[in-house]
């Protein structure tokens, strides 16, 4: 059961963790069996951005994974769910529509990265969306983290 009096922060970003990243990168993944899949769980979720940065290093790394994005936020599981981001195609930097209560931080994407989603123009951008691997890697659920399934991840 979500806590509806629990204040929601509506700020996310694509590369807001870089050190998470690099840790993934360099430390985790190294001892990690590449004949399993890794289970990950990840908390807050925000609109799933954060959570698809870390899918796109597990891909590049060629990890077969499956990520849980949990969040008391109805709003952000929402847009994660439906997996629409936008990016500015001058900057690069993830962004969100013009309804997005969202404000995103740290969201440069990198060449590379942007050949893990499929996009097309809209509206002065470009929407993307993450490609079939990545996409079924991922589920987003309304959930608080006190009520979280233990022993899983």
């Amino acid at each position: 059961m979500v806590d509806k009096t629990k204040e929601v922060y509506r700020i996310t970003g694509y590369n807001r963790y870089p050190s998470l990243l690099n840790s993934l990168r360099e430390e985790a993944i190294p001892l990690f069996d590449k004949g399993k899949a890794l289970k990950v769980a990840s908390v807050p979720c925000a609109t799933g951005i954060e959570v698809l940065a870390v899918a796109v290093e597990l891909e590049k790394m060629v990890i077969n994974f499956s990520i849980d994005g949990f969040d008391i936020d109805e709003l952000g599981v929402e847009a994660a769910n439906k997996g629409e981001y936008f990016l500015n195609p001058v900057t690069g930097e993830v962004c969100g529509d013009k309804t997005s209560d969202y404000d995103y931080i740290d969201s440069n994407m990198s060449i590379q990265d942007r050949s893990f989603f499929d996009e097309e123009p809209y509206d002065n951008k470009v929407k993307i969306t993450p490609n079939g691997d990545i996409k079924s890697g991922m589920k987003f659920h309304v959930r608080d983290v006190e009520d979280l399934p233990k022993g899983q991840y």
